[in-house]
């Protein structure tokens, strides 16, 4: 008896409680142009209607996989990615429940994949949609298509503090991931940025300039504490990824100048502690900016990180918490409020 052979493309949804957010998600997936695919739903023990949810949709595309008790943001994540690779699917994709995915993305994807073999894995440009603000910001790292290594990775990071893998878009062959393992469970903010550096140890990354994915932020997304702290972990662990993939890279290019690029590897990273410490002033974890201050000195004591410090500790006084206050709302009057960027004007 002739066996069916597996999709294209395996997408892997790990949820938790956010029922209305993944039917939704569910619903742009299944309207995909690209047809060829299968929906694993890995539900995280949710307490919500879930099930009922996922069961109402009708189609056969589905799989709805629930784990007995919470395994955590990175162990449903991993539970996603096994049950990919067992489909045996030779794309996979980690697809997030409350982001919005324009109905050409996979297939986009699949195409840039087949088209250029020497990437193991794809992402696109996308937008930040602020919820309780009603904001888009766009997340356009480079202005055209491209397939990036690791060392033009590192060393955009380093020369020209440009430094964006957007996730919620990652389109990942299955040989890639057979290859660099599992997320790594140590890492509980974004284990994703850690696997995209090892599957970079044996191929390229591919780049799709259209913005494909709104991302939303809002209050219900995983998080122990206030967004500035997660801000701020969020660097710490960012930078742990980059700084396992320059001792990677220092064993197989020994003439490489790896002492020039630790040395801004921690510049970049300081400087994006003190932006969260910054971005902590106008909230009621204001603590945070002289935490933010010690951890960037610490990374980096140069005098440009001293001196941008110095402002921090400034703004955490009153008439710097109104300056930064009167700066937010003046760049929120300014930005596009309300306004969906191109091609996601049908999404709801």
């Amino acid at each position: 008896m002739a066996t069916t052979p597996p999709p294209k493309v395996t997408i892997g949804i790990p949820t938790c409680n956010r029922g209305a957010m993944l039917e939704r998600c569910l619903r742009m997936i299944l309207s995909q142009t690209f047809r060829d695919l299968r929906v694993i739903v890995v539900d995280n023990a949710s307490t919500d209607a879930t099930p009922e949810i996922v069961a109402s949709l009708h189609d056969a595309r589905i799989t709805y996989v629930r784990n007995t008790s919470n395994v955590g943001m990175t162990g449903n994540w991993n539970r996603c990615l096994d049950l990919a690779v067992e489909s045996a699917s030779p794309f996979i994709g980690l697809y997030f429940d409350d982001d919005r995915y324009a109905p050409t993305i996979v297939e986009r994807e699949v195409r840039f994949l087949e088209e250029h073999a020497d990437a193991g894995f794809v992402h696109t440009a996308m937008h930040y949609l602020h919820v309780a603000q009603g904001r888009y910001k766009p997340a356009v790292p480079y202005p055209s298509d491209r397939v990036i290594t690791a060392r033009e990775l590192l060393d955009d990071l380093c020369f020209r503090r440009l430094y964006r893998i957007n996730t919620p878009s990652v389109l990942i062959r299955r040989e890639a991931v057979l290859k660099a393992g599992r997320f790594d469970l140590a890492f509980h903010i974004c284990p994703d940025l850690d696997l995209w550096w090892r599957i970079l140890d044996h191929s390229s990354m591919g780049y799709i300039a259209e913005p494909l994915v709104v991302q939303t932020v809002h209050s219900q997304q995983t998080s122990s504490s206030s967004e500035a702290i997660e801000k701020a972990l969020t660097q710490r662990e960012s930078l742990e990824a980059v700084q396992r993939a320059l001792r990677r890279m220092r064993e197989v290019m020994p003439d490489w100048d790896h002492d020039l690029h630790k040395r801004l590897v921690l510049r970049f990273f300081a400087l994006e502690i003190l932006k969260a410490g910054r971005s902590a002033l106008l909230t009621p974890h204001r603590h945070m900016a002289g935490r933010a201050c010690r951890e960037a000195l610490r990374l980096s004591p140069s005098t440009e990180i001293f001196l941008k410090a110095a402002l921090l500790r400034l703004m955490d006084h009153p008439p710097g918490r109104l300056a930064a206050r009167l700066a937010t709302s003046m760049r929120n009057r300014w930005s596009h409020a309300g306004c969906r960027p191109p091609g996601f004007e049908s999404m709801t």
